[in-house]
């Protein structure tokens, strides 16, 4: 997949974002967690209309702390690259598995997402992004997650 920095993009557009995540351990479905949140962020389209960019920021409630989320879509893929002290570039294509590095402010861990499933639908004025993956750090028991993550925005602003 091509990062940011091979890519043109148009001026990127104020946009809300609305974010619902789902993880559960591989072996207990039931034991399901859930977490939505809405931001501010912004979107651009690449020059040639085939893949676009996110950027937002999350706010930990618990801390004082952030994160800068920016995703990259393209026709292959998803890179969602993670900035703040609990980080993480991860790639999902589907049917592959993506071997990195989850950065948390007590050392690094080893990860491997397998994604499974991954459809993009954008344009200027709004879009989705659906995500289903497994997560495996440092070995342990792999958590199922799914992300839906929707964006609306007026390019009229």
């Amino acid at each position: 997949m091509r990062k940011s920095g091979d890519t043109r993009f148009l001026d990127p557009a104020k946009v809300m974002i609305s974010i619902l995540a789902r993880s559960a351990p591989a072996l207990e479905p039931e034991n399901e967690d859930e977490i939505s949140m809405l931001v501010e962020g912004s979107f651009a389209l690449t020059a040639d209309g085939r893949g676009g960019r996110l950027n937002y920021t999350e706010a930990d409630p618990d801390d004082s702390g952030s994160t800068e989320v920016e995703i990259l879509v393209s026709p292959e893929g998803i890179t969602m690259s993670r900035r703040g002290d609990w980080g993480a570039s991860m790639v999902f294509e589907r049917g592959k598995v993506f071997k990195g590095m989850y950065r948390t402010p007590y050392g690094n861990l080893s990860m491997d997402v397998f994604t499974t499933f991954f459809r993009a639908e954008f344009g200027e004025a709004g879009g989705k992004i659906e995500l289903r993956y497994q997560m495996e750090i440092e070995g342990h028991i792999p958590v199922v997650h799914s992300l839906l993550i929707g964006y609306a925005g007026d390019r009229a602003e």
